[in-house]
């Protein structure tokens, strides 16, 4: 498991998608928190979903 974390953290797209993360979140956590809630979570299971699926493409075509 731990192997696992580390290899994630050391992908360039994980690290990118963290900082999206966290700049997404402060973002809203500063101006408009708790209406945009909603739309945070959704973009955010949006954009892992859109992840994996370009994963899943790219596996599928070896």
């Amino acid at each position: 498991m731990m192997s696992l974390m580390r290899c994630l953290i050391i992908t360039p797209i994980y690290k990118k998608t963290v900082a999206f993360v966290l700049f997404a979140y402060n973002l809203i956590e500063t101006f408009f928190f708790k209406s945009m809630m909603f739309f945070f979570f959704f973009f955010l299971a949006l954009r892992f979903l859109l992840l994996f699926y370009r994963y899943f493409i790219y596996y599928n075509e070896l």
